[in-house]
């Protein structure tokens, strides 16, 4: 990306040189002065309360984003699942029970899962 950006530099200006010159900007000035806000931002930014009304603005758009994803995402999960069953398509929505032992066999008496000894408290 920044190879590009620098293209771009010695494009308009016709010059690789970093540094600035008589003639032309350096690449840092050049870069900063491309890579400036829109003049609508800035303008709106500037005034009293701007900060807030674009941020509002950004909330607006972001919460019907939101809900979009949480309702096709709710419409795809039982797809999905129909798909799975009926089709064989995809992989399986939820992982499968494990069949064999049941749950508390080959625990012991204690009824804990595993091979491991505590230690008597002093």
């Amino acid at each position: 990306m920044k190879r590009r950006v620098f293209d771009l530099y010695v494009q308009d200006t016709g010059s690789e040189l970093e540094t600035a010159t008589d003639n032309n900007k350096s690449f840092a000035d050049w870069e900063a002065e491309r890579m400036r806000p829109p003049r609508w931002l800035l303008r709106v930014l500037g005034c009293p309360g701007g900060g807030v009304l674009v941020a509002v603005a950004a909330l607006l758009l972001l919460i019907p984003a939101v809900a979009l994803l949480i309702v096709v995402t709710v419409l795809c999960l039982p797809l999905r699942l129909i798909f799975w069953h009926c089709c064989g398509i995809g992989e399986p929505v939820f992982p499968p029970r494990r069949k064999g032992r049941k749950r508390g066999e080959g625990e012991g008496e204690r009824g804990g899962g595993g091979d491991v000894e505590l230690g008597e408290r002093k």
